[in-house]
């Protein structure tokens, strides 16, 4: 329903390039223009180093970075960006699941990655970053066309051409839904659910 991984169809879960190895459900109040999410307890996971964190379905990238440091994730959580917020405030109003999702980071040093808007069966490439091979446009294209048979609405898809010229989905972002802001949303990451 809102692009996170939890919600993906198999067909693209299978074209992943991460696999998450945990989906945390937050527990949350909303009332108003308050959201208060609770902390959660990580102490359970074996974290890696350095993860790649995603709150709901948008990660930090717009703001201090998608990769974080294991020991900064509470930190993170505490602090979304604008279009986080915008997307968790949707969430929440649609009383629908708010998911911390976390893979393992990786290195992009020798992957090049593309933007595309995918919408009504075009595609338009919105960015791009070579740094390994260079784009195929009709691989990129067949990718495409993949991704818009298993979705049924426009999306922005991050993809990532691997050094053996395999493509892969990164992220999938919703088209146009995170320019408006969450001004009056009042978050706050909280350490125990108030009762």
């Amino acid at each position: 329903m809102f692009l996170e991984y939890a919600d993906w169809p198999d067909a693209l879960r299978a074209v992943a390039l991460n696999r998450p190895f945990a989906q945390i459900g937050l527990d949350y109040d909303r009332n108003d223009n308050r959201l208060e999410v609770v902390a959660p307890d990580l102490g359970d996971l074996d974290l890696p180093p350095v993860v790649f964190a995603k709150l709901g379905p948008k990660s930090w990238r717009d703001g201090p970075g998608a990769i974080c440091p294991a020991g900064a994730l509470l930190a993170r959580l505490a602090n979304p960006t604008p279009q986080q917020l915008v997307l968790i405030e949707r969430i929440s109003r649609a009383d629908a699941p708010i998911w911390l999702t976390l893979s393992a980071a990786r290195d992009f040093s020798t992957i090049t990655e593309c933007r595309l808007q995918i919408d009504r069966g075009t595609m338009a490439v919105r960015s791009r970053c070579i740094r390994g091979r260079d784009i195929d446009q009709g691989a990129l294209a067949d990718f495409a066309a993949h991704i818009a048979l298993a979705l049924d609405r426009p999306v922005i898809a991050d993809i990532a051409i691997l050094p053996g010229g395999e493509l892969a989905l990164v992220d999938l972002n919703p088209l146009g839904d995170t320019a408006q802001t969450a001004r009056d949303l009042r978050y706050s990451l909280v350490r125990q659910a108030h009762v």
